[in-house]
């Protein structure tokens, strides 16, 4: 769970605000984009990108299973058939699977897709990101104007900047389901763009701006500017490029008997939610998912922020790519992500009334973008 701080830790302490932020291929994709790549220039972290890798390279046994399940789902004009997590699920249903050999074709799966990683993402990469996000203040600037990204009529209705006061602390964990340390370069509070102890003889550290873009009638904007503290982590709860038994391909569900061979392939089952992180959902004020494909693959972690939103009144901001969004269909998406026992219909419409839909715009957001670079 979050740690509770207090006095102790900061002199003029007055409120906590809890934010949890969920990251997806979404980041890594419009990073690389902006910044470039290594040895495959012009190639990306999608899957589409990685299995024309694996093709090129000849990089897979031919009888791997996945592999297999992607090109059935490819020649039957399936537009998902590059979502191999999504086919894993498939295969994991079917009662006559040959279960080690899928585990072992899993694995295989792994090891090539570090090594596509590593193509990609390399230390002059991470050099660069860093050298640009401590030159333009982009980890600052994310988490101190990111409400400044949503439309004026949800600006006006979100509660959350409703609590917020001088003095207050926003302690940020940014839960990174990419293998790549491309978020982590991106949000790290170094020591140009941030000082623990700024001011001479006070020790807040951290301005947040409720309304960047000055819109009207936002009644709860006492100031323009909060002096307050800010605090972040990241954590990789599915695994990391340079680790490669850690890369967790899978996908999950409500239930499964953990005394048969299925719960092999939930990805909650091995990350070890359940201990790990569900605390964290107790205390989080605010959630904000960014670039994820919402699909059951995660429905833990979807099931768990719906319950949040229910009994704890949080909130939630969801920045998603597409050319036209419709934000009901986002708002309806996610709630059919989460697990069924997790959603009823008086809920759900309290839910849908709690999430705040934006489109995702690297170039234009706020929020873990690259706003104003040239």
């Amino acid at each position: 769970m979050f740690i509770n701080y207090s006095k102790d830790d900061f002199d003029d302490l007055k409120k906590q605000h809890n934010i949890m932020v969920l990251v997806g291929n979404g980041f890594d994709i419009s990073t690389i984009k902006r910044i470039g790549t290594g040895n495959l220039g012009g190639r990306s972290t999608t899957y589409s990108d990685f299995y024309e890798y694996i093709k090129f390279y000849s990089a897979c046994n031919k009888n791997n299973i996945i592999l297999k399940g992607i090109e059935k789902e490819k020649n039957i004009g399936n537009k998902a058939w590059n979502n191999f997590e999504a086919i894993i699920g498939k295969l994991v249903d079917d009662a006559s699977m040959d279960y080690e050999k899928l585990e072992v074709d899993i694995n295989e799966f792994s090891d090539i897709f570090s090594r596509f990683l590593n193509d990609l993402v390399e230390p002059e990469l991470l050099i660069k990101l860093g050298n640009i996000s401590r030159d333009n203040e982009l980890a600052v600037n994310s988490m101190s104007k990111f409400l400044g990204d949503l439309k004026a009529s949800d600006r006006r209705k979100i509660d959350f900047p409703k609590n917020i006061t001088h003095y207050d602390l926003f302690n940020f964990l940014f839960v990174n389901f990419n293998y790549t340390p491309l978020l982590d370069n991106y949000v790290f509070l170094d020591k140009t763009q941030f000082d623990p102890h700024r001011h001479k003889n006070v020790d807040r550290n951290f301005s947040f701006y409720p309304n960047p873009e000055d819109i009207k009638n936002c009644e709860s904007d006492v100031e323009r500017i909060y002096s307050c503290y800010v605090l972040s982590n990241v954590i990789h709860p599915h695994g990391y490029q340079d680790i490669p038994r850690s890369i967790l391909f899978g996908t999950d569900k409500e239930k499964y008997e953990k005394n048969k061979p299925q719960k092999r392939f939930m990805k909650s089952y091995w990350a070890q939610n359940e201990i790990k992180y569900k605390y964290y959902f107790e205390d989080t004020e605010l959630f904000i998912i960014y670039g994820m494909s919402i699909s059951e693959t995660d429905g833990w972690w979807f099931s768990k922020i719906y319950e949040s939103i229910c009994n704890n009144n949080s909130e939630l901001i969801i920045y998603y790519y597409g050319n036209s969004i419709i934000e009901n269909d986002i708002k309806e998406l996610f709630i059919n992500s989460c697990f069924k026992g997790a959603r009823n219909k008086k809920d759900s419409v309290k839910v849908m009334e709690k999430i705040f839909v934006i489109k995702l715009d690297a170039s234009t957001n706020y929020f873990l973008s690259y706003r104003g670079l040239k």
